[in-house]
């Protein structure tokens, strides 16, 4: 679109015609013109297209939402979308046609049916006159469908996150803070189809059977000398409060679990973040995590599953289980009713150490702590075997 200014220009002319009979010049008429003076700038700069380019899609959810915004000094007149497989030629088309805009935020979701491959886009945007595109040397960014996701995390720490093909939420990610790992470590999070046979079904506490998403924090069995943060995507996309699918409210409903050693899922609790889709809890270790619907917990959900911990063998440490999320404390006494141990904050594990980080001696212990709607005293006993 070309820009035009105009200018007016006036002119005033005074036309003497003779004499009177004073012998004085007489004005016989005054006339006015006025010019109008068109210059035509022509429009060179084409719109800016602002976007952060997808990295990954879930081979299981299968959501690509393209995001972003363009602007322009003139108007904008049209948004192009093109997409395609990585293995084919030919690509479609998703267009957005406007009029007499400056700016304009755009967000068009990839059909789930589409992605069955690797997936390949750019993006176009026009003025009438000037055409942006990005990659800007008319490339295509290519997002791999895939279940995995790799980083190394050294001793100063760090974050990895497994990205999901939606920028609109959040994502599933583990926080190492510094000193929490003693070398240089691969961290791998991998995705897990919920229906795979290769993980169990869920029992009491949990609502549902199969986990509403699920994933594998590698190397498998790796603790840690410090807490970390783990980060589990849910699905909200219609951002109703509820479980895609479901009734499940996502900040009363829902806790992040862990599998056991014999299979079992636990659960480890966590608070929810309902603008990012997301539940988070402190933890010691890995394993597979998922997220699944749960009932009101009881006592006994809360106690211990370990009856014995042995500091030198198998059974290093007992987890209580559903705190993470809630603010409690817990406390460990001897036979004789003396104070050992005081856990504060989760991840809510006992390693059979006092307060001086010493392994205690051999013998029966009590544990002690407030949970539930009701915040009633919850105790029990515990064993340990040097």
């Amino acid at each position: 679109m070309n820009k035009f200014y105009k200018i007016l220009i006036g002119l005033n002319l005074l036309i003497i015609f003779g004499l009177n009979s004073a012998a004085t010049f007489q004005v016989i008429s005054i006339t006015t013109f006025t010019a109008s003076v068109s210059f035509v700038f022509a429009d060179t700069k084409p719109p800016q297209i602002t976007h952060t380019p997808l990295e990954r899609i879930s081979p299981y959810t299968k959501i690509a939402i393209v995001t972003g915004s363009v602007t322009d000094e003139t108007r904008i007149t049209s948004i192009n979308i093109y997409y395609k497989k990585s293995s084919e030629i030919f690509w479609s088309t998703y267009t957005i046609t406007l009029q007499n805009l400056l700016e304009y935020n755009f967000s068009f979701q990839i059909p789930e049916n589409f992605i069955t491959e690797n997936i390949q886009y750019r993006i176009t945007a026009s003025d009438g006159e000037n055409i942006a595109m990005l990659p800007a040397d008319g490339s295509w960014y290519s997002v791999p469908v895939d279940k995995t996701f790799s980083r190394k995390i050294g001793t100063d720490g760090g974050t990895i996150t497994i990205p999901d093909g939606n920028p609109l939420d959040g994502e599933t990610s583990i926080e190492i803070p510094k000193g929490a790992l003693s070398e240089t470590t691969e961290i791998t999070i991998e995705e897990i189809d919920p229906n795979s046979p290769s993980i169990p079904d869920g029992y009491s506490p949990c609502l549902t059977k199969r986990p509403h998403t699920a994933y594998k924090f590698s190397p498998e069995g790796l603790t840690f000398k410090k807490p970390v943060k783990i980060n589990l995507l849910y699905l909200d996309i219609n951002n109703d409060g509820k479980l895609d699918g479901s009734d499940y409210s996502e900040t009363d409903d829902i806790s992040i679990f862990w599998l056991d050693k014999i299979q079992k899922w636990r659960v480890v609790g966590g608070k929810s973040n309902t603008d990012l889709n997301t539940i988070s809890a402190k933890i010691s270790h890995f394993s597979i995590f998922a997220v699944f619907p749960r009932k009101i917990l009881t006592a006994s959900d809360y106690r211990p599953k370990e009856k014995i911990i042995t500091p030198y063998g198998d059974n290093r440490k007992i987890h209580f289980d559903g705190l993470a999320g809630i603010d409690t404390e817990i406390k460990i006494y001897d036979i004789r009713g003396r104070k050992i141990k005081t856990i504060k904050d989760a991840p809510y594990e006992w390693d059979a150490t006092d307060d001086s980080n010493n392994i205690v001696e051999s013998g029966v212990y009590i544990y002690q702590f407030r949970a539930g709607t009701e915040g009633k005293i919850i105790s029990g006993t515990i064993a340990v075997a040097k």
